[in-house]
């Protein structure tokens, strides 16, 4: 089992911030949406994420 602060760190090497981690402890809810950054610049030219909804 991953220990609390480990899966913290891991949330943060994604991308999320300090604040949305907190948000997600207190709230158990991760925000409909999050910034990606990258390390380089330029543009993107795919996408290969999807949104799925489950019923």
């Amino acid at each position: 089992m991953i220990e609390a602060n480990e899966a913290k760190q891991l949330l943060q090497l994604a991308g999320l911030t300090t604040a949305d981690v907190k948000q997600l402890d207190s709230t158990g809810r991760l925000v409909s949406q999050i910034s990606i950054k990258s390390p380089i610049s330029g543009r993107v030219i795919e996408r290969m994420a999807a949104h799925w909804f489950s019923r």
